[in-house]
């Protein structure tokens, strides 16, 4: 009997409870809640009013430095690469847009872009009859250049293609090394182009005294295989940058790529060789990244490396601006 009138009890003061809220609810608390959600949600609206006023403002902001920017680099630029001859290299998946206007930049900064050479996933697949077969072309195009097997920083690959598009700048003034001359080079480039390897935009091009690397933003997520890409880029890189007098690889990664991403900026910066001696810009997709790879290069011939950017790892965000004479 006392269980019984327990749990009745019990029930009776559930039901109670709950017709008091009830009434509550619809009553005088109706007015309290729904005036504080009211108040808090007209809070959410003005905080979101104000966020966008602001971003509106940033990005307005931005935008006219880019412009203000953008007008200056044809001055701020002028005559620093007068004399000076550079080979751009494209690698696999880098925006043609940077590739162009990198290739504008170099040349109103006076530089002679002696050739764009765009390299094709081939140059780092890792399929075994690939690889094969790649190796079979740089013992051949090695033979034809006369390239030394011991002289080879990395690949052979690397290192007949840094001895095609880069030459270090003569002991005497007015000039660069003597190379291969022009058939054989015409002959090498032919051999990697029918392997499928890269495209040049000359049948010959010229040896240049400096080099630039337009590198693929990062992706997230990036895979193994990717990783080994990126290893194997950082190779050319290195045998392009032994050969020639400097070299500076340009990306956006650092607009657009996420940080905790595999690219061949961060592989530049993360390693302890390459970092001392390449330069690298990684919002080149920005005027201010476009003039920067012009004063990297500026700091390659004067034998100093830099990191430049938005990203982690960079010396600043840009490099040193040359002094008013």
């Amino acid at each position: 009997m006392i269980d019984f009138r327990y749990h009745l009890v019990s029930i009776v003061s559930i039901f109670l409870a709950l017709a008091v809220g009830i009434v509550l609810g619809a009553g005088p608390l109706q007015q309290g809640i729904s005036s504080t959600v009211s108040q808090e949600l007209e809070q959410v609206r003005q905080d979101k009013s104000d966020l966008r006023a602001q971003l509106d403002a940033e990005t307005k902001a931005a935008e006219s430095r880019d412009a203000f920017v953008a007008a200056a680099n044809p001055i701020l630029v002028a005559d620093q690469l007068i004399g000076r001859s550079v080979s751009l290299v494209v690698l696999p998946g880098a925006d043609s847009a940077v590739t162009k206007a990198t290739a504008t930049i170099l040349q109103t900064a006076g530089a002679d872009v002696t050739s764009t050479t765009t390299i094709h996933q081939t140059w780092v697949s890792p399929d075994g009859d690939t690889a094969d077969a790649r190796q079979q072309v740089a013992d051949q195009v090695a033979t034809t250049l006369g390239t030394d097997a011991a002289t080879a920083d990395g690949s052979m690959l690397d290192a007949v293609l840094a001895q095609l598009l880069v030459r270090p700048q003569a002991t005497a003034p007015g000039g660069l090394q003597s190379g291969p001359d022009a058939a054989v080079v015409t002959k090498a480039v032919s051999e990697l182009t029918k392997a499928g390897l890269l495209e040049v935009d000359t049948a010959t091009p010229k040896p240049a005294e400096l080099g630039v690397v337009i590198a693929p933003d990062a992706q997230k997520g990036s895979t193994d295989a990717d990783k080994a890409a990126v290893d194997g880029y950082l190779t050319l890189v290195k045998a392009l940058d032994s050969v020639g007098a400097g070299t500076v690889v340009a990306s956006n990664t650092g607009v657009s790529g996420p940080t905790d991403a595999v690219s061949v900026v961060t592989a530049v910066r993360q390693d302890s060789d390459a970092v001392k001696a390449v330069s690298t810009v990684d919002d080149a997709g920005l005027p201010m990244g476009r003039s920067s790879i012009v004063f990297a290069l500026t700091q390659q011939l004067d034998g100093q490396a830099g990191q430049y950017g938005l990203e982690s790892g960079v010396t600043a965000a840009f490099p040193p601006l040359p002094t008013a004479s």
